[in-house]
């Protein structure tokens, strides 16, 4: 088993003013990046350019299900 997942996605939202009007800004960009994570503790991450990077999955010690 294993997790694949597109990471990358973002959104921000921004208020303008030119010093009589106000407006607000939004930016979105979709997923792009991909990465899988195998039941073994490997990943394996593919960036825009298609280089992938692999490794071995480390949960960060303070990450939720940490105690």
């Amino acid at each position: 088993m294993f997790h694949r997942r597109k990471v990358g996605e973002m959104m921000a939202v921004n208020t303008r003013s030119d010093g009589t009007s106000a407006w607000n800004e939004v930016a979105y960009a979709s997923a792009s990046d991909a990465l899988r994570i195998r039941a073994d503790g490997t990943y394996e991450w593919k960036d825009l350019s298609g280089r992938v990077t692999k490794g071995r999955w480390t949960a960060a010690p303070d990450g939720p299900g940490s105690s």
